[in-house]
């Protein structure tokens, strides 16, 4: 065996490794979630006010989390992890790998639905 071939083997097995340490847990996908949610509320609540940008902005990472934990689902693959999450009628699908998340479904669409919450207001 070369030496390119065994040094091409450790790398390998370093980045393996490294991916093993740094897999994501639950805990970890909740936080992300959370701030890509709590950032869309801020978007929308830019120089409005309204109950229920009020309440969410108040209470708005609790009730995230409560809402996001019970309906998570995290498969781990050994190296990385793939969350889904059930989340205002959307499917939610995230790869997590390396302590970074990857959105691969849905993401876009509960920022959307969570930016217009209460913009439609009773006259």
């Amino acid at each position: 065996m070369s030496n390119r071939s065994l040094s091409l083997i450790v790398v390998l097995l370093g980045i393996s490794v490294w991916l093993a340490l740094a897999n994501p847990t639950t805990e970890d996908y909740v936080v992300f979630l959370e701030q890509r949610l709590v950032l869309a509320l801020d978007q929308r609540l830019q120089g409005k006010s309204d109950l229920v940008g009020a309440l969410l902005t108040g209470q708005g990472r609790q009730v995230i989390a409560a809402v996001v934990r019970p309906n998570t689902m995290r498969r781990s693959y050994g190296l990385f992890s793939l969350f889904e999450t059930s989340l205002l009628g959307e499917r939610v699908l995230v790869l997590g790998a390396g302590g970074v998340f990857l959105p691969l479904q849905g993401v876009e669409q509960v920022t959307k639905k969570i930016g217009s919450l209460g913009i439609r207001q009773a006259k």
